[in-house]
């Protein structure tokens, strides 16, 4: 692990805390939206969202016990918004599965390889590549699986 030194974004506003309400799961899905939707927010998927991204991340979570409709989901379009360690410290997730961004893309001043188990505090992270990356390539599934059920199915 390697600690980054950058400033962190300056022009960051904390989001309502009652958008990290509206769930209580302890897993947390971070995933890079589709240009053109709002800011980082907690929601159901946007309608700009693709059909394909929607089914896989929901047969990853069927995979792991888990349903799509239990699970908090971080929508990060303008990641200059989104501060990942703010948003733990409202909702204090055991877990958090980031797709298509990196450490740095979220305020972590780390770098961490994709596809390997990060422990932090309380909470283990998973970096992946993007879904429609994940979608194109068996080879990097693969690694993700190997990751999940690791971290979710061997306890």
């Amino acid at each position: 692990m390697t600690f980054l030194n950058f400033t962190l974004y300056q022009n960051y506003s904390e989001p309502e805390k009652n958008l990290y309400e509206s769930n209580q799961s302890d897993l947390l899905i971070v995933y890079k939206g589709i240009k053109g939707d709002k800011k980082a927010e907690f929601s159901s998927f946007s309608d700009n969202e693709k059909t394909e991204h929607i089914e896989f991340l929901t047969n990853i979570l069927k995979a792991i016990g888990k349903k799509i409709e239990n699970v908090s989901r971080l929508n990060v379009t303008h990641s200059k918004e989104c501060r990942l360690k703010d948003v733990e410290n409202i909702a204090r997730f055991k877990q958090i599965v980031i797709f298509g961004l990196e450490p740095k893309d979220l305020g972590l001043q780390i770098q961490v390889p994709k596809y390997e188990l990060f422990q932090w505090g309380d909470c283990t992270y998973l970096f992946s590549d993007s879904f429609e990356s994940l979608l194109a390539n068996k080879d990097k599934k693969i690694k993700l699986w190997k990751n999940l059920q690791s971290l979710f199915l061997n306890k």
